[in-house]
Parts: structure tokens; C-alpha cells; sequence
């Protein structure tokens, strides 16, 4: 939850439309915040992959990126243990230059990570799908049957955790059922604007703007979804 106040004398000035625009900056933190939240859950998996031959944490080198075989072993990890896919396959299309994609898992990376796979050869990127079926906006690309979003600054990264103190990111990816999701319906997602004038605002000089969630995030079998530590 976080909430801004509004002056009078901005409203009046401004010559932006500047309820809109914190209005906007409010729904992006949300967003994040809520990102953050799943984060933290879901990248407490038991099940850890180091790349290369890294066993440790502190052991991802640089230059330990991940790549294809990295994903595929996870894969390989996750279909030993039942793990179902997540989306469905894309049939191939009688399109120049496109490619069918299998059913596949969902894997969420940095920028950093979604820089190194579009490098990889096998690597398929989301303008090349037979169908733009993609899972939304931040969907980049597919590799090993694995599908992957970028999550930007909200991945997570092991800060100065690797060997030469390096930062260490890991790469979550998921099959069905791995984690949950629950809002509380009486305290589900609101957006709350109180007016000029509200409570001790004698002079009608501050408004406020700002949002509250009450969501919670489980592992539901945490066999399901695996991270990869990786430079």
C-alpha cells in the first residue's frame, strides 16, 4: 500500500494532467510491488540448478550464463518430476521466417538473462511465433521449450554473491501448479482518492491518491518449479 498527497497550488499550476499521471505512477508501483511479492515466493524453490559447472552460489563464475543446455536440463528436472507444461502448443503456420512452438514452461528472467539467450542459436523470439498467441506484452522469445517473460528490475539477483563477487541471477521457471495466488475479497485491490477538503484540510489545500492490496502468494509444490543461479 502507498498513497501521495496533492497540493492546491500544483493542480492549479501544472500544466500536465497530473492526477492522471500519478494516478498512472501509483498503478505501475502496485504492479511492481505485487511482481515483488511473487518473487520472493516463488524464488524460494528447493529445486536449484547452478550453471556450468558451478555447485554453489558462490561458485557462478563469470561467464557461467544461461543458455540452452541450462534450460534443458532444468526442463529435463521438471518432466522427472511430472511437472505439466504451461501453455499450449503453437502450430506452424505457412508464414515466412515462423516457427511452431511446443507446449512449454514459463520461465521469468532479467534483461540481463533475455540479452544472453537472444544470443543463444536455438533461441526463437516472439516476432517469429507462427502465432502471436503470446502470454502478454513481456513475453521475449522461447528456448527449450520454455517460454520466457522479462521481468526487468524485479528479478531476482544475489548481489556481489558470486565467485570474483559478481552478481548471481536467478532464472524461476514454473509448471502447472507450482504456486498460488489469493486476494481477500473484502480487501481486494482499490485505488482511493480522497478530495481537497478531506479530513483536517481546513483551507481545501491537499487531496490524496493511493492504493491498497490484500493478496498472498504460496508455493503450492515446490517440485513444480525450479531457479537456475547463473552469471
Amino acid at each position: 500500500m502507498d498513497f501521495v498527497y496533492l497540493s492546491d497550488w500544483l493542480r492549479g499550476t501544472s500544466l500536465e494532467n497530473i492526477v492522471q499521471e500519478t494516478e498512472d505512477v501509483l498503478l505501475d508501483q502496485m504492479g511492481q510491488t505485487i511482481n515483488i511479492l511473487a518473487r520472493d515466493v516463488i524464488v524460494a524453490s528447493s529445486v536449484v540448478q547452478y550453471a556450468s559447472t558451478a555447485t554453489t552460489r558462490l561458485t557462478v563464475a563469470a561467464g557461467m550464463i544461461l543458455n540452452y543446455d541450462e534450460v534443458a536440463e532444468m526442463v529435463l528436472t521438471l518432466k522427472n518430476a511430472n511437472a505439466k507444461e504451461i501453455t499450449r502448443q503453437i502450430d506452424p503456420m505457412n508464414l515466412y521466417d515462423t516457427s511452431p512452438i511446443p507446449m512449454s514452461y514459463v520461465g521469468f528472467a532479467s534483461h540481463e538473462t533475455i540479452r544472453d539467450l537472444e544470443n543463444d542459436p536455438k533461441w526463437i523470439p516472439v516476432e517469429n511465433y507462427a502465432s502471436q498467441g503470446v502470454l502478454g506484452p513481456w513475453e521475449r522469445g522461447s528456448l527449450a521449450r520454455v517460454r520466457f517473460i522479462e521481468v526487468g528490475t524485479d528479478d531476482k539477483t544475489y548481489a556481489a554473491g558470486g565467485a570474483g563477487s559478481i552478481d548471481v541471477h536467478a532464472t524461476v521457471i514454473i509448471g502447472q501448479g507450482a504456486y498460488a495466488m489469493s486476494r481477500i475479497n473484502k480487501l481486494a485491490v482499490e485505488m482511493i482518492h480522497k478530495p481537497l477538503g478531506s479530513g483536517d484540510d481546513p483551507l481545501n489545500q491537499r487531496e490524496s491518491f493511493g492504493w491498497k492490496i490484500a493478496i498472498v502468494f504460496s508455493i503450492l509444490n515446490s517440485a513444480m518449479l525450479g531457479r537456475i543461479e547463473h552469471a
